[in-house]
C-alpha cells in the first residue's frame, strides 16, 4: 500500500504547474512539520520552504521521490493514525460524485448561517462574510485530497463566495487543507465559510491556523445531514 501511496502523491505534484502547494498539501495531511521533512532529506529547511514556495524551479523527479518518501516514512513513524486515515480512503468515487453544488437564490451572511443550522462559532472572522453559492460535500473531504489529482479537484469547484460543508468532522484538518489549498490555487477574494456537522468536534492546531490566516469562518451544527441539506435547498 506504500507504494501505491508513493505513487499517488509524486503523480499528484509532477501533474500540477504549482508543485508547492500539492507538496505542502501532502505534508499537511500528514500534520508534518517541514523540520521534520528537512532533517530526513538531510537538507536546511529553507529549502523545504523554498520549494513548496515555489520560490525555486521545478525540484525534478528525483527530490520530488525523496520528499514522498521522507514524508510516508515519517507519518508511518510518528503520526500514523494520519497515516491511516489516508490509505483508508484511496478507493473513491469521482469528484463529481462527492460534490453537490448549490445556487442561493440571495446573499447570506455568515450570522444568517449560525441561525439557520443552530450553529456554533468556532473561528471567528474579520468580517461577516456573505456567501450566495454553497458545495456539499457528500462525502469526507479527506477522501477527495487523497484520491483525485489537485487538477480535478480545482476545476471541479468555481471560485465564487461559497458556504462550504463538510459531514462528520472531527478535527477540521483535511477540510480546512483543502480550501487553503484552493484558495492558493485561486488567487481571487472570494469568501469562504466552512459548516462543519459532527456530533462531536475538537478542532485541530492545523484547523485553527490555516483558518485565521486566510480569514475563514468554522461553524459547527450538530444537525442531521439530512437537515442541514433540506435547509440549504430551500434558500
Amino acid at each position: 500500500m506504500s507504494e501505491e501511496l508513493l505513487r499517488i502523491i509524486i503523480g499528484d505534484i509532477a501533474s500540477n504547474p504549482n508543485y508547492g502547494l500539492v507538496m505542502k498539501k501532502w505534508r499537511e495531511m500528514f500534520a508534518i512539520k517541514q523540520g521534520l521533512v528537512s532533517n530526513e532529506l538531510n537538507v536546511k529547511q529553507s529549502v523545504i520552504s523554498d520549494y513548496e514556495n515555489e520560490r525555486c524551479k521545478n525540484p525534478g523527479i528525483k527530490f520530488v521521490r525523496d520528499y514522498s518518501l521522507a514524508i510516508i516514512k515519517i507519518a508511518k513513524l510518528n503520526n500514523y493514525k494520519e497515516y491511516s486515515n489516508v490509505l483508508n480512503r484511496l478507493k473513491l468515487k469521482t469528484v463529481e460524485e462527492l460534490i453537490e453544488k448549490i445556487e442561493f437564490k440571495k446573499y447570506y451572511s455568515n450570522h444568517d448561517f449560525l441561525k439557520i443550522f443552530n450553529a456554533s462559532q468556532l473561528i471567528m472572522p474579520k468580517e461577516d462574510l456573505k456567501v450566495n453559492n454553497c458545495v456539499f460535500f457528500v462525502d469526507n473531504a479527506s477522501k477527495l485530497l487523497t484520491n483525485q489529482p489537485s487538477y480535478k479537484l480545482l476545476n471541479s469547484i468555481e471560485k465564487k463566495d461559497t458556504l462550504f460543508v463538510f459531514l462528520n468532522v472531527k478535527s477540521g484538518n483535511f477540510p480546512v487543507i483543502l480550501i487553503n489549498f484552493l484558495l492558493g490555487k485561486s488567487n481571487n477574494d472570494s469568501k469562504k465559510i466552512l459548516l462543519f456537522q459532527s456530533e462531536k468536534l475538537k478542532l485541530s492546531w492545523i484547523a485553527k491556523r490555516l483558518a485565521k490566516s486566510n480569514n475563514l469562518s468554522i461553524i459547527w451544527s450538530k444537525k442531521s445531514k439530512e437537515e442541514i441539506l433540506n435547509s440549504l435547498k430551500k434558500l
